[in-house]
C-alpha cells in the first residue's frame, strides 16, 4: 500500500544541484559559527582571583590633596579603599591617644587594619 503513494513535490519547491550545495555550505558554516559561540562562552567565563600585591603608583586612584593621616577628618579618611566608618573613628580615636602617625606602616597599630590594608593605602597618604 504505501508502495503505492507517491509523493510529488511541486517544481517551485525544488532545488538544483548547485543551490543545494550551496545551502549545505551555508548551514555547514553557521553550524561552526554557532558552536565556537557556544564553547567560548563555556569556556572563557570570568574567573575571579585575589590580589597578591596592591596596584602601581601609575594606577593608583589619587585624592586631590591627598590625605594627611593625622588631620584628615572622618569622611576624608572614608574616601580611602578599605577604609569605612568604623576604621575611620578607630584611626582618629588612635591618633588621639597616641600622637600623630609617622608612617603608614605605623597604622598597623589600628585594629582592623593589617598588612594588606596597609598595602592599598601606602599610595594615598603623605607625610
Amino acid at each position: 500500500m504505501l508502495s503505492k503513494l507517491r509523493f510529488d513535490t511541486p517544481a517551485s519547491m525544488t532545488f538544483s544541484r548547485k543551490q543545494q550545495q550551496i545551502l549545505g555550505i551555508v548551514c555547514f558554516l553557521y553550524g561552526i559559527w554557532l558552536f565556537s559561540f557556544v564553547y567560548a562562552d563555556a569556556h572563557n567565563s570570568v574567573q575571579s582571583s585575589q590580589l597578591v600585591k596592591s596596584d602601581p603608583p601609575e594606577f593608583v586612584f589619587y585624592i586631590e590633596p591627598p590625605v594627611d593621616i593625622n588631620t584628615g577628618n572622618s569622611e576624608e579618611l572614608q574616601l580611602l579603599p578599605s577604609i569605612g566608618p568604623v576604621l575611620a573613628k578607630r584611626i582618629i580615636a588612635y591618633r588621639e591617644r597616641h600622637g600623630p602617625f609617622t608612617s603608614v606602616d605605623s597604622l598597623r597599630n589600628v585594629r582592623g587594619i593589617g598588612p594588606k590594608t596597609i598595602q592599598k593605602l601606602r599610595y594615598y597618604f603623605e607625610f
